[in-house]
C-alpha cells in the first residue's frame, strides 16, 4: 500500500512545494524456492545436529514455517526557492532465519525476527548560476535496531 500527497502554494517564480508520502508492506511469509534435499542436507549430517535446540525437523529433514515480514515508512520533502529538506522514517521487521543454516536458528518459529528503525534528515542547498551549479548537502541518519 503506498500513498502520497502533494501541495504547491505561493508564486510561480518561488513556490513552496510540500510532498508526503507513506508505504506499508506486510507479507505472511516469504516465496522462498527451495529444495531441502539438495541445499540442507548436503551438508555432512551428525548426530549432534539432531539434538541441537534450534533443528527444528519433520520427517528428518528442516521444518520451514512462515517467514514474515513488515515494513513501514513515512516522509515528508519540502522546497522553497533552492531549499530542500527531506525527512523519512522507516522500519522493518524480518524473519531472523532468512540467509542463516536450519542448523543455527529455526525456520520453524515465525517469532525469531530483527528489526531496524531509520530516521533520514536531509537538508539540501542548491544554486544554479548560468552553466555553472553549486550545490551543498548535509544528510543525518540514526539507525537502532
Amino acid at each position: 500500500m503506498n500513498l502520497s500527497v502533494g501541495i504547491r502554494k505561493g508564486s510561480n517564480k518561488y513556490p513552496l512545494e510540500i510532498d508526503f508520502y507513506a508505504n506499508n508492506t506486510s507479507r505472511e511469509t516469504r516465496p522462498i524456492v527451495y529444495n531441502v534435499d539438495s541445499v540442507y542436507l548436503s551438508f555432512p549430517k551428525l548426530e549432534l545436529i539432531d539434538s541441537l535446540a534450534n533443528y527444528v525437523t519433520e520427517d528428518g529433514k528442516p521444518k520451514f514455517g512462515k517467514l514474515p515480514h513488515q515494513s513501514q515508512s513515512i516522509g515528508l520533502r519540502l522546497k522553497y526557492f533552492d531549499f530542500h529538506v527531506n525527512f523519512d522514517i522507516m522500519s522493518r521487521v524480518d524473519h531472523s532465519a532468512l540467509g542463516m543454516l536450519p542448523y543455527s536458528m529455526s525456520y520453524a518459529s515465525p517469532l525469531n525476527y530483527f528489526g531496524e528503525d531509520i530516521l533520514s534528515t536531509n537538508i539540501i542547498y542548491q544554486k544554479i548560476y548560468g552553466k555553472l551549479q553549486g550545490k551543498s548537502h548535509l544528510k543525518q541518519i540514526r539507525i537502532q535496531y
